[in-house]
Order: structure tokens, then sequence, then C-alpha cells
């Protein structure tokens, strides 16, 4: 700090001291950053108010005290003139005129970058501010949400990142279920056919006499299990309409088959005809094999959509 603005702050505490419009706390809290490239230079542009200032710290305290409008300002050191902007300016604007001892001032703020995603910036991204951020289409934060900080020192902090959302990844892979009726096989509901005929062959069905009936899938990898969907019986070749067995339903997993201690949710049902029963698991659900189970008899299902993240 130079001796000049030093003594440029006993005004600065005499305005705080006696005027109710300033604001001296958040004075503490705003910063400034330097922008050479548009050093004597005059302009106009997003212009917001202007005034006559005796320094450029008071100057910067009209910016702060409208710091939810003023997003940048340029003083100038013989005239005394402020003029405070709605924009932050990084380069020379279209229109302006050369004029000498103009400095211009950009409110300091906190980057607000998240690969394949975005962080929501309506508001200035000051030091001691959080803001809320989303993911693009087609990725996904495995915690179920995204919270950018910016800490003193103008660092970012985010809370979590932005992660390609793997889809259908139970397709094909080996299933197997507590008991099988007939050739109704446990590989049926994991076949990419989403026909829901039970009649033509496309659905798993456990057997009768199986009162706790269930199924399972090995996804031959461990993710983050996001989502889980469970397609329902339709109405079969016969007008027999059977939808409302699906009810009851816990979807488990785990790291192993014998260990699904994870609980992603559950559907009380009952089922309607081809519904798409959509069960979102809690944040940081983890598993290898997902497995559905009922407290009745007769689990029938279409398909099974399991949606996932790389760990």
């Amino acid at each position: 700090m130079t001796m000049r603005d030093a003594f440029q702050r006993v005004p600065l505490i005499i305005v705080c001291l006696l005027t109710q419009w300033f604001n001296c706390s958040s004075a503490k809290n705003l910063d400034y950053v330097r922008v050479p490239v548009l050093d004597n230079i005059y302009k106009e542009e997003f212009l917001l108010q202007k005034f006559l200032m005796g320094s450029r710290l008071l100057c910067g305290t009209k910016c702060t005290e409208l710091y939810n409008q003023c997003m940048s300002y340029a003083w100038n050191r013989d005239t005394g003139g402020c003029l405070l902007y709605t924009e932050k300016i990084h380069g020379i604007p279209t229109s302006f005129r050369t004029e000498k001892n103009w400095e211009h001032y950009n409110l300091r703020e906190c980057s607000a970058d998240l690969t394949n995603g975005r962080i929501d910036v309506s508001d200035a991204f000051l030091s001691g501010t959080s803001l809320n951020g989303s993911c693009d289409a087609g990725f996904i934060a495995v915690s179920g949400q995204i919270i950018a900080s910016c800490d003193r020192e103008y660092n970012t902090n985010i809370s979590d990142q932005c992660r390609f959302l793997l889809k259908d990844v139970a397709v094909g892979k080996l299933a197997e279920q507590s008991s099988t009726y007939t050739t109704d096989i446990a590989g049926n509901a994991v076949d990419g056919d989403r026909s829901t005929d039970i009649v033509t062959g496309t659905c798993s069905h456990t057997d009768n006499g199986d009162v706790t009936p269930w199924w399972r899938v090995d996804l031959q990898n461990v993710y983050y299990i996001v989502t889980v969907r469970i397609l329902n019986r339709g109405m079969d070749m016969y007008a027999q309409d059977m939808s409302h067995r699906l009810k009851d339903v816990t979807i488990s997993t785990g790291v192993t088959s014998s260990t699904m201690s994870h609980v992603c949710g559950f559907f009380a049902g009952p089922g309607t005809l081809s519904q798409l029963v959509t069960i979102p698991c809690p944040p940081y659900t983890i598993g290898r094999f997902v497995q559905i189970s009922i407290v009745s008899e007769f689990l029938t299902l279409c398909e099974v959509d399991v949606f996932v993240v790389a760990v």
C-alpha cells in the first residue's frame, strides 16, 4: 500500500461513521482487480451511475454499496470522476475514447467452471459465498448435488463432479432367480426385449410355492448404482391382468452375491399394466449385484434397467 492510499483511507472511515448509505462490513468483504489493458480509456458502456469522488477507494466504496448491481468501476486520478458499471470489463470496449489517468477495476470473484455442468452465477461469486450447480444431460453427481464455494483466497471448491451416466448396463448380463416357472428364466428380464406379454416368453417368472422370491443380476463390475427401473407385465394374449402382483418390492445391492446389504429403495405397489417403476438409489449406493425381492408369490419382471456411474 502506498502512502497516498493510506491517507485515502481516512475519508473512507469518516464516511463510514457519518453516513447511512455505506455498508462498512460489505467493504471488507469485497475486492477488486485492476484491468491494466483499459488504462487511459474513457468509456460509458454498461454505465450504472457516475460521481465525482476524492479517491479511488471511495469510488470502489460506491461500487461495493451497489454490489448486487455494480460489477466494475473506473476512477480518474486527475478529475476524480467515478464510473460504475453493471458488467465486468475484460478488454477494450467497442466504443471508447483515449483520456489520461483512468483506472479500471473488476469485482474479484471465484471462477465458476464445472466440467460437464454449470454453476448458477446469477449472483456474484464472492469470497465466502456458495452457489448451486447442475450437471449436463447424460451426467450426474453421485452425491446428488453440486455446491461450489469461494474461499477467502478466491479458490473455488466444488463438492462433487459431474460423471457420465451409464445406461442399461444390465442388458445381457448373467441373471438368476430363486425359482423358475416353466421357461420364464431370469435372463428374460435383461434380454433387451421390452414386450410385456409374458406368454410370448420375454419376462422372468418365479415358480408356484415360492413365497419369498428374488431375482438378481451380476453387473460384472462394481459401480455406484444410481437408478433401477422395473418394467411390469402387461395384458397377455389371454386378456389376463396379473400386474397387481408387483408389490412390496425391495431393491438391494451388494459387492458380492452373499452380501446384499445396501438397500436402494422400495416399491409398495400394487403395480399396473406395463408400468415402468423407477426407483432412485441413495447417494453413493455401491454394488456389483442388484437384487429384487418381494414377500409374496410370483415375482414377474419383463425388463430391468440399471443406471450406474463408474467408481
